[in-house]
């Protein structure tokens, strides 16, 4: 798998250099510092997975992705990211991102998630699991219906929930919690019953509604 780092720390770089240059399955192709560097830097150097730094370019990483992976769609990108908000990682898999890592646990599941990632599942790692699911279940005063369906809901089905609206299939909620398919697609169909949402335009239009996004 060549991979290529896109951060604008240098101490980040190099840690993250050492621990790709440990993995046999990875070849390191290159380093980006600056976001108007990326784009020439992925036209000149073949790139199967992008590590993307969240704050690359003063911030402005995760507006650009969408654009990059229209450029580039055969570039899976994985975010590294030092914050660990349940926004910040529902919007890095909207804007097409594969995973979501964070940077101090990166020693220890980055080949996890590079694996994951280059078979087409989405990874998240365990906090930003914690993370995406505790942001939707946060409930605002006043949404008395919210209140009724999320409620329903177990630990375990509000998990699929999250991934769910982060346009995820059911083939990559079994992966990433490690559940077979047959009981993801049955979590699934429980949150739509008790959501009484029938797809996943109208779970995004809950979400929408009751301000869970």
């Amino acid at each position: 798998m060549k991979v290529l780092i896109a951060d604008d720390h240098a101490t980040v770089r190099a840690g993250l250099r050492v621990i790709l240059e440990s993995m046999s399955e990875v070849e390191l192709t290159g380093e980006v510092s600056r976001l108007e560097d990326l784009e020439a830097t992925l036209e000149s150097l073949p790139t199967d997975l992008l590590l993307l730094d969240f704050r690359f370019g003063h911030g402005v990483s995760l507006d650009h992705l969408p654009r990059l992976k229209a450029k580039f769609p055969r570039t899976q990108v994985l975010m590294l990211s030092m914050y660990q908000e349940g926004t910040l990682v529902l919007r890095a898999l909207q804007a097409g991102a594969r995973g979501f890592v964070n940077k101090e646990s990166a020693d220890t599941v980055l080949l996890e998630a590079l694996k994951a990632v280059g078979e087409g599942h989405v990874y998240l790692d365990q906090l930003s699991l914690d993370a995406l699911a505790g942001q939707l279940v946060q409930i605002p005063d006043g949404a008395i219906d919210s209140q009724k369906g999320l409620g329903l809901l177990t630990a375990r089905e509000h998990e699929v929930f999250a991934l769910l609206l982060a346009g995820q299939s059911v083939k990559s909620i079994a992966f990433q919690l490690g559940i077979s398919p047959k009981t993801a697609d049955n979590h699934k169909a429980a949150v739509y019953t008790k959501l009484k949402v029938s797809g996943p335009v109208e779970l995004v239009q809950f979400a929408q509604a009751h301000q869970l996004i």
